[in-house]
C-alpha cells in the first residue's frame, strides 16, 4: 500500500483524475445494474480494471486471471477488494459460466458462479 501511496503523491493531479473516473464509472455502474445492461456493466468494469492497474494494485497473475477470464466469455472482469491478489470477478452470461468456472478450477483457482436474487447473490449450482 505504501508504494500506492507515494505513487498517488507524486502524480497529485492524474491519480485524482482517476480516482475520479472511478466515481463516475461506479454512479454509471448502478444504471447499467438497475436496467440488467450487463454488456455495458461489464465495459465498465474492464475500464474500471485498467484504472486499478494504473495506480498500481494489480500483478501479474491478477492480469492472467482478468484476461483468462475474458478471453472464455466473460463480458468484463476486475480485481476485487484491495488488489495484489486475493479476489477477481467476472461479469458472465450464465450459459458460459459451466465452462469457465471448470477451467479456473483446472488452474488450481477455487472458482465458482454467482446469481443476483433479491437478498443479494447466492452461488450457481449449490444446493439450496
Amino acid at each position: 500500500v505504501k508504494d500506492v501511496l507515494e505513487r498517488y503523491d507524486r502524480n497529485l493531479e492524474i491519480m485524482e483524475k482517476i480516482y475520479e473516473a472511478a466515481s463516475i464509472i461506479t454512479n454509471k455502474a448502478l444504471e447499467y445494474i438497475k436496467n440488467k445492461n450487463f454488456k455495458q456493466l461489464g465495459e465498465l468494469m474492464n475500464i474500471n480494471h485498467g484504472l486499478l492497474v494504473a495506480i498500481g494494485v494489480s500483478i501479474l497473475e491478477t492480469e492472467v486471471v482478468v484476461h483468462k477470464l475474458l478471453s472464455l466469455g466473460a463480458l468484463g472482469a476486475k480485481i476485487s477488494g484491495a488488489g495484489r491478489g486475493g479476489i477477481v470477478y467476472g461479469i458472465i452470461d450464465k450459459e458460459h459460466v459451466e465452462k469457465i468456472v471448470k477451467a479456473f478450477k483446472e488452474m488450481g483457482y477455487n472458482a465458482f458462479g454467482l446469481q443476483p436474487v433479491k437478498e443479494g447473490v447466492r452461488e450457481i449450482n449449490k444446493d439450496k
